[in-house]
């Protein structure tokens, strides 16, 4: 057969490279080339001799003898050109089998001058390559910005050691889902987050560049994903010793001002004291809008061990927040042992029958007397002294107030206005009276209470007009 005619066989078993080699009876060492091939991985050196194949007809006798040819292509002996090219086909096919192609054969039949060194780099290279790319994927803190950082803290807060164990909403609804899988549409309710952005796309990106290992994340695309806390963290119990723990790990801050947003106190305990797993704002509802709080000035502050706690006390004598303004540093067993307590109490079905008297001595009033003393007045049924402790562990102490109920709101009215009309004395001390929802109000309590009673009066009034018209 000529040599056009064995190219067109040997085309269709598409077993040549991607140019014509040259056909030689005696291989002769490679030359080294002037310059980097920049053939593919299938091209061969036209000079080189490490043809895996011999396409010789007429030099069996040398090719068998090659020392650089694992196998015999030769064309003479019995079959001849049948049989080399069955040979071929035979080749192609286990190459094939093996994911292989053109000149990368496995094993022994490779083309390559020393297999194993170059698998080895490609293989280091592949692997440099692969980690490269895993840690460009998860950038440090610092290369964060500014939103996914705050991104990141707020859902690792949801999800975190300290909220998820007592966050009531968040356990019923991981009892519903399954496998504790969040939707995006689920997470993008949370007001916090969704002050944050109402970007779900943002939210998914952000959360998969965290360092931490709180959270598994799938984005699907197009802000379509969900997200849960980690399987390999188990959920700490909820008991009586953890709450003890968290308790000697956290510490009462007081001294900011009053207009400090939350992201200026996040900002500056998690970039200057580290392990702080929780920092929460002490609030009081707003004077201009019962629906909302207000920040009054203080915080408590959880750290994740005793030891990083210690360290942030040790800090009270110099602690000074960005503005410049000195703050103050105790424990929180402290606090609440100094925190002061009082019996305050409101009763929606009497609070509009009941008076404040102030005034009385403030040790040694004893309750029979205050009941004697009122007893000149028409229809008081309940006296209650307000009283106040420092800490759980203290005695209760006389304010010097009283609280006086009366069986109706007229004899109620009557009582106020002898007060007013004529000054009050109890053994010589000078009283004074008013309302117990005004008294109240005058100190900030119970004001989700007074504006529920407010709306249900204005309820009242509306309904006895529309029956009245």
């Amino acid at each position: 057969m000529s040599g056009s005619g064995l190219t067109r066989r040997l085309r269709k078993l598409d077993l040549e490279s991607s140019e014509e080699l040259e056909v030689s009876a005696n291989p002769s060492p490679p030359k080294s080339p002037t310059k980097p091939s920049t053939k593919t991985k299938s091209s061969v050196s036209r000079s080189s001799a490490f043809h895996p194949y011999n396409l010789s007809a007429s030099s069996a006798k040398e090719a068998a003898s090659s020392a650089f040819h694992p196998y015999n292509l030769s064309a003479s002996g019995p079959g001849g050109l049948t049989t080399m090219l069955k040979n071929l086909r035979n080749l192609r096919d286990a190459s094939r089998t093996e994911g292989l192609s053109g000149g990368q054969i496995s094993e022994d039949l490779t083309n390559e001058a020393n297999p194993s060194t170059s698998n080895k780099f490609e293989k280091s290279h592949d692997a440099t390559y692969e980690d490269k790319k895993i840690s460009d994927e998860i950038p440090s803190w610092e290369d964060l910005s500014d939103l996914e950082r705050r991104i990141i803290r707020q859902v690792e807060y949801y999800f975190g050691d300290y909220n998820l164990p007592k966050d009531k909403w968040m356990k019923e609804k991981l009892s519903q889902l399954q496998d504790g899988w969040f939707d995006m549409d689920t997470m993008m309710t949370f007001p916090r987050l969704r002050s944050l952005t109402q970007n779900p796309n943002i939210v998914l990106t952000s959360l998969a560049k965290s360092p931490n290992d709180v959270l598994q994340v799938e984005n699907w695309g197009s802000g379509r994903g969900r997200i849960r806390r980690n399987p390999n963290k188990p959920l700490p119990e909820l008991n009586e010793a953890r709450q003890i723990a968290v308790q000697e790990r956290t510490l009462f801050v007081w001294g900011f001002d009053r207009d400090t947003s939350l992201d200026e106190l996040i900002d500056f305990f998690e970039t200057e004291f580290p392990n702080v797993v929780n920092m929460r704002q002490r609030t009081a509802i707003s004077d201009d809008d019962e629906k909302k709080r207000e920040f009054i000035g203080s915080v408590f502050v959880t750290f994740g061990t005793l030891q990083d706690a210690e360290n942030f006390f040790e800090l009270r004598r110099e602690l000074v927040f960005k503005d410049g303004r000195k703050l103050s540093i105790k424990w929180k067993r402290e606090y609440d042992e100094n925190r002061i307590e009082f019996n305050d109490e409101f009763i929606e079905e009497s609070i509009e029958k009941t008076v404040f008297v102030q005034g009385f001595d403030k040790l040694e009033t004893p309750r029979e007397e205050l009941v004697e003393f009122l007893k000149r007045f028409e229809g008081p049924v309940g006296v209650r002294k307000r009283v106040y402790r420092f800490g759980k562990q203290s005695d209760w102490q006389f304010s010097g107030g009283v609280f006086v109920s009366f069986d109706t709101r007229y004899n109620a009215l009557r009582f106020m206005s002898k007060a007013v009309d004529q000054t009050l004395f109890y053994n010589e001390d000078k009283l004074s009276v008013k309302w117990a929802i005004e008294f109240y109000e005058k100190i900030g309590k119970f004001r989700r209470e007074r504006a529920t009673l407010k709306a249900s009066k204005a309820k009242e009034n509306e309904d006895h007009y529309m029956d009245e018209a």
